[in-house]
């Protein structure tokens, strides 16, 4: 389940955590053990970033999404897109740092994260530093920063991804990601494309099955 709340504006906020519990609550009837949440953005408001009092707000309202979440046996995670990392990862670092662990997974799209900071350090030291903390992993490629027609080589190494996250003994659900810009080769079928994709996945992240 994946889902997109206000979370930077207090009634908003509030609003929003009590129809996420009872969401959660018909979510745990069907099955369901994860809820994916990635907040609102401010892309149309004069102001890009969200502020520092903003951002309190925000933080504080996921803790108790997903306290509340966990006390019904949902499991939440924090899904990061590119503006988070924006404004050197200002808005996804407050997240972190002021949620506790036990409220609040990671849900990791490594292809956001470089195209919000511009670095691939920044990405591998992110995976690095909250290995402990991801549970998911969005799969996603890019070449000479533009969307790959099938998941593989490219700008992105996956595989020291993949190494880095078995040194933490950690091994995230796998959630293959196609797209395409204008520039995207296209010389298959997209069943074709998924299927290759799936085979690199499996060996890109072979060691995850030992």
């Amino acid at each position: 389940m994946f889902v997109n709340p206000t979370m930077h504006i207090e009634s908003i906020a509030q609003k929003h955590i009590a129809e996420m519990l009872g969401v959660g609550r018909k979510l745990k009837g069907m099955g369901i053990d994860a809820m994916v949440v990635n907040p609102e953005a401010k892309e149309n408001e004069p102001v890009e970033h969200k502020t520092d009092s903003e951002l309190k707000i925000q933080s504080k309202a996921l803790d108790s999404l997903g306290a509340g979440l966990r006390k019904i046996g949902i499991r939440m995670l924090y899904h990061n897109h590119a503006i988070e990392m924006e404004n050197n990862a200002k808005e996804f670092n407050h997240v972190v740092t002021h949620t506790k662990p036990e409220n609040l997974g990671l849900c990791v799209d490594s292809d956001w994260i470089y195209k919000g900071t511009g670095s691939l350090d920044a990405l591998y030291g992110l995976i690095n530093e909250h290995a402990k903390r991801i549970e998911e992993l969005h799969l996603r490629q890019t070449q000479n920063g533009i969307w790959t027609e099938t998941f593989g080589a490219g700008d992105i190494d996956y595989g020291k991804i993949a190494e880095t996250l078995l040194k933490h003994n950690q091994k995230p659900r796998l959630f293959l990601e196609q797209a395409a810009d204008e520039e995207t080769p296209h010389t298959m079928s997209a069943i074709e494309a998924i299927g290759l994709s799936i085979d690199n996945v499996r060996e890109i992240f072979s060691g995850f099955n030992k």
